[in-house]
């Protein structure tokens, strides 16, 4: 900075803004200056960012002259000077900066250079009145961050264009085909990069990864932050009733290429290998009238029954790419509005499946019950089956609720149930517990309505699969125990305190229900085995769905290596290691599941305004209580005056609901 001599032009900074001003003289230690909007004022010497050698005789030639510098400060090659100075240089003649920028050193260019570098401090700097050159890598550090910002007000400016343009009763930019302009696939790619950061925020909102780019796209088209999932409705990326919960969790809908390829692969043809021909035997699946993925079937030779499951591991091999895909998957997710399968479903309904009239390769886990209950020679065998009748619950409920027929088929489901029998008192001498939850199947149409189908959990269908299964899982893992098969166990330890209400007994109430579940002991994954209390069984290993829970195909793998070599793929601890990704990933299934549930629950009610239903209060919960509805099998946390009694049969009615948002208020 030149010496402060009257009558030139100084320049300060005010509010991010060069404002001229003319030296008037000094008074003690400070400077006196004057400008047209503010008249004659003292200050401190630091207070200016420049004082150069333009001379101003009034306000009018301060005005002249600021014109004059302000103009040819737009035409200073800044960059060129900063590149010519070298990396050598950190101090910087004024006069020297002027002559590279402008070729000029005169007083005017000066003070010019010195605005450029205000309105741009890429190069150079100013302090204290001293123009410094800023290093290379700072240069070339804030060049490419402003190359960045640049390109992302590009971008949003593109993303906001067309994003006003679809709501406008427009459309999107389509996807441009492989000879289109650049411009076309920047400005589409920028288009899709919002509107997922925008998606994400929907769903996650501020927890989003793009949450920032999100909100300035909402601010850009006029929108408020809570607006991002109506745009996106609005735009036709989201349906009105998306599935945030699914989203969330990161769950896709769509396989993999590797996945979809080798599952057509495998699809071609049955399996090879050692098996029995067991094609003779009337052999009949049973599962809800919509199943499509058919785990297992059963079927009876002489004394013994035989349970077949889907030889997933002939189609599924460990560590392949349907592998990795059912892992990431972990089981089948079951949604109001339609499934996702764990395995794709040219195998998990189609060459894997036990459908009625196809030939399939099994697992046969057979056995004898005796009159105690106990299951007796337990085998497993490779077998090549053909499943005869493919039936429903509804079905298997009438023949089994009528006398047993001639009909080869009746025989077996009779035979079937009355040792199923043996084995479920078994249990209850061994103090199983028998808690069937509520169950209620929410049915979305095409039209998004929905309509709530009570099941009926001890229908004697229902019952005859599920102790066929326990069954099963508890022979097989004693089965596993005595040839040291590594496995995978699922135990339950007993609940603390000594003697548990309702070991050994059925337990309807929901209240008492609610009561148990909370102090019974979590199941756990382990190698070791162990009891599982509400089963009542000593040992445990779920391996019946193994189309439809990945841990079940874990150990048909394992069964398989076994069966065909006399070896395992998988040792105790590789399969322990395993543990915590796929407990990890069934807590996101259940979940999704379970938000899933009950936002259509609340769809229901929002689409049957004033409907009245029957509560039943299962705990207090603070100052309220939670109910439990069994017209939907959910339970929700009400305000209730006077206090109930736990159980009492109430009937409430919907006062206000909101599905999107998850609200409901009941009122007694």
């Amino acid at each position: 900075m030149t010496e402060l001599v009257p009558d030139r032009l100084a320049l300060v900074a005010v509010h991010g803004e060069l404002v001229p001003v003319r030296i008037v003289g000094r008074a003690d230690r400070r400077v006196i200056i004057e400008d047209a909007a503010s008249g004659e004022r003292s200050v401190s010497p630091a207070r200016l960012f420049w004082a150069g050698r333009t001379e101003v005789g009034d306000l009018a030639a301060l005005a002249e002259r600021w014109g004059a510098i302000s103009a040819r400060a737009d035409g200073a090659d800044l960059f060129g000077a900063w590149k010519a100075l070298g990396d050598e240089t950190t101090a910087v003649d004024v006069g020297d900066l002027a002559a590279l920028a402008f070729q000029d050193d005169s007083a005017e260019a000066r003070d010019a250079a010195l605005v450029a570098i205000f309105r741009d401090n890429l190069c150079f700097r100013v302090r204290g009145g001293q123009v410094s050159r800023e290093a290379s890598a700072v240069v070339e550090q804030t060049r490419a961050k402003r190359a960045a910002e640049a390109q992302a007000a590009r971008e949003l400016a593109m993303a906001k264009d067309a994003v006003l343009a679809a709501l406008g009763g427009g459309a999107l930019p389509p996807e441009p085909g492989p000879d289109a302009p650049a411009e076309a696939r920047e400005r589409h790619d920028a288009v899709e990069g919002y509107l997922e950061a925008l998606a994400d925020y929907a769903v996650s909102g501020t927890d989003a990864a793009r949450s920032a780019d999100a909100e300035r796209l909402l601010a850009a088209v006029g929108r408020a932050k809570e607006d991002a999932f109506r745009v996106l409705v609005a735009l036709g990326r989201f349906t009105p009733d998306e599935n945030l919960a699914l989203r969330r969790a990161g769950i896709r809908r769509a396989f993999p290429p590797a996945a979809v390829a080798e599952a057509r692969a495998v699809a071609a043809g049955l399996p090879t290998g050692r098996t029995r021909d067991l094609r003779d035997l009337v052999t009949v699946a049973i599962d809800d009238a919509t199943t499509t993925e058919v785990d297992d079937a059963v079927a009876v030779d002489g004394a013994r029954i035989i349970v077949f499951i889907a030889d997933a591991a002939a189609f599924v091999p460990p560590r392949s790419a349907l592998d990795q895909e059912a892992l990431a998957r972990v089981s089948t997710l079951y949604l109001p509005e339609g499934k996702i399968p764990m395995l794709p479903p040219e195998v998990g309904s189609g060459c894997a499946s036990l459908r009625a009239d196809h030939e399939r390769t099994a697992l046969a886990f057979s056995f004898e019950v005796a009159d105690d209950g106990r299951l007796v020679t337990f085998e497993l065998e490779r077998a090549l089956i053909r499943v005869d009748r493919q039936l429903d619950y509804d079905g298997t409920d009438a023949i089994l609720g009528a006398p047993e027929g001639e009909d080869a088929l009746s025989r077996t489901l009779h035979r079937v149930q009355a040792a199923m029998d043996r084995h479920r008192e078994r249990r209850r001498r061994r103090g199983a517990m028998f808690l069937q939850r509520t169950e209620v199947y929410l049915e979305v149409g095409a039209d998004g309505r929905v309509t709530p189908r009570p099941g009926d959990p001890y229908g004697l269908g229902r019952q005859l699969i599920s102790e066929l299964m326990i069954a099963t899982c508890a022979g097989a893992a004693e089965f596993c125990i005595d040839r040291q098969i590594p496995s995978i166990f699922r135990t339950q330890a007993s609940p603390d305190g000594g003697d548990f209400g309702g070991s050994g007994q059925r337990v309807d109430d929901p209240a008492a229900q609610n009561e148990l579940l909370r102090r019974l002991k979590p199941t756990v994954l382990s190698t070791n085995p162990g009891r599982h209390f509400t089963l009542g069984v000593e040992a445990y290993c779920q391996l019946t769905s193994p189309l439809r829970r990945y841990a079940d195909l874990l150990m048909h793998q394992q069964l398989a290596g076994w069966l065909k070599t006399g070896r395992t793929p998988f040792t105790a601890g590789a399969l322990s290691g395993r543990f915590p990704e796929i407990e990890r990933r069934a807590a996101l299934v259940k979940r999704v599941e379970a938000e899933s549930r009950r936002y259509w629950s609340l769809r229901y009610l929002e689409q049957n305004p004033g409907l009245e239903l029957v509560a039943r209060p299962v705990r207090e919960a603070g100052r309220r209580w939670i109910v439990e509805l069994p017209e939907l099998a959910i339970q929700v946390p009400m305000a209730l005056s006077p206090r109930p009694r736990v159980g009492e049969v109430l009937t409430v009615r919907v006062a206000k609901v909101d599905a999107r948002a998850d609200k409901l208020v009941l009122e007694a």
